[in-house]
């Protein structure tokens, strides 16, 4: 397909005998129109916590029983009547079309099975949409995310992985955390300014993201990545599928305490990218801080809460129980 934007849209999917949960599912494979207002935080409706958890299907976004099913069904009900009024007005005839439709020219943002999952946005200190990252619906080869890009393409881009901010930018105290889902549901629990690389080891972009933070008026940083900084290193046959086949889960079997080494190997990893964050900060002349939560009595992570978002929301359950 050429450049003269001489093309047609792609039908996704036929709607019209579609039941309503498949049509929701089918809407939860991307992010349309009407979720557009609720990821910039401008929706009066839903916030961007409403929308993640809408998605994964853990709560829908709105609940029928609640204050503003008078407005939706009106909304509803009006349709057919400001579709008559346009066609009267433009003398253009309205067709409904019980189809969703996507973007022949961005064939990339279409999942297939294997990269299904829904859009993260991730926005700059202009809250301008830099790139995006799919929260996979069935993570593979141990990852849950991946960026979303054109790398493949004639004329493609990577995603240059970008650091997101969630919140205002050069808030006196800021949060460095791992990916913007993350920061984004953190910020929107706790009301703080979080700064979101991809990974902990994926700070190239960290040094100009917080000279220009500092400019504004940032001056104190916390550490909050994931508490697998401090992951315990002792094999129990829980890190990943292939320990079923490792000589020291045979041996922890029969009684034996021995070293998990791709354990230790992601703590250090971790460890490192902690370490290079410290640096930055220090070369910048920023205050750092690490915050730790859910360890034990050793000061290892106990495991039950790992990252920033969890442990908010975990405080954010025990007040509303309260």
């Amino acid at each position: 397909m050429g450049l003269d934007m001489d093309y047609e849209a792609e039908v996704f999917v036929e709607t019209e005998n579609l039941s309503r949960e498949d049509w929701l599912s089918y809407r939860r494979k991307g992010i349309g129109g009407s979720d557009a207002a609720a990821i910039m935080g401008m929706s009066p409706f839903c916030t961007k916590r409403d929308l993640y958890y809408d998605k994964l299907g853990i709560q829908a976004v709105m609940d029928e029983e609640e204050d503003n099913w008078v407005a939706k069904e009106v909304g509803h009900r009006l349709e057919d009547l400001v579709a008559e009024i346009f066609s009267r007005q433009t003398g253009l005839k309205v067709y409904p079309v019980r189809k969703m439709f996507r973007h022949p020219l961005c064939p990339f943002i279409q999942f297939s099975n294997k990269s299904s999952g829904f859009l993260v946005p991730v926005r700059n200190m202009d809250h301008m949409i830099v790139g995006a990252q799919i929260r996979l619906d069935h993570p593979y080869d141990g990852r849950k995310y991946i960026w979303l890009s054109s790398t493949n393409f004639h004329m493609g881009t990577s995603s240059g992985s970008p650091v997101h901010l969630a919140g205002s930018p050069g808030e006196k105290t800021i949060f460095i955390t791992e990916g913007p889902l993350k920061g984004d549901l953190a910020h929107a629990l706790s009301g703080r300014t979080f700064g979101c690389v991809p990974g902990a080891n994926q700070y190239a972009n960290l040094p100009p993201f917080l000279q220009a933070m500092k400019l504004m008026g940032t001056e104190a940083v916390y550490e909050a990545y994931d508490m697998d900084k401090l992951l315990r290193t002792v094999c129990r046959g829980d890190y990943n599928e292939k320990c079923a086949h490792c000589e020291s889960y045979r041996k922890y079997r029969e009684g034996q305490e021995l070293p998990c080494e791709k354990k230790n190997v992601k703590r250090q990893n971790i460890q490192r990218g902690c370490r290079k964050l410290a640096e930055i900060c220090r070369e910048l002349e920023l205050p750092i801080k690490t915050l730790t939560w859910d360890t034990d009595e050793d000061g290892d992570w106990a495991e039950h809460v790992k990252g920033v978002d969890d442990y908010l929301h975990g405080l954010e359950q025990k007040k509303r129980n309260s």
